[in-house]
């Protein structure tokens, strides 16, 4: 873990209401407390609606950056 900052793993996540994608931290530095992993999960749904965007890819990396701030910035 010394080699790295934080970790995120993403995940293909199942429905949850009307989520495109959800995310948060994992583990914790044990002083800190800053994120050391987190996951994202894109639902199914969310991959859909990506698709039939003008521009999904776009739509997806501001999506999943929004989800890495989620990861990032919870705190407890």
């Amino acid at each position: 873990m010394e080699d790295y900052d934080l970790l995120i793993r993403v995940h293909l996540g199942q429905n949850m209401g009307r989520a495109l994608a959800y995310a948060g931290p994992y583990v914790r530095h044990e002083e800190s407390q800053r994120p050391i992993t987190g996951a994202c999960w894109v639902t199914p749904m969310g991959d859909k609606w990506f698709m039939d965007r003008v521009n999904p890819f776009g739509t997806t990396v501001g999506t999943m950056i929004h989800e890495f701030g989620h990861i990032i910035a919870f705190i407890a």
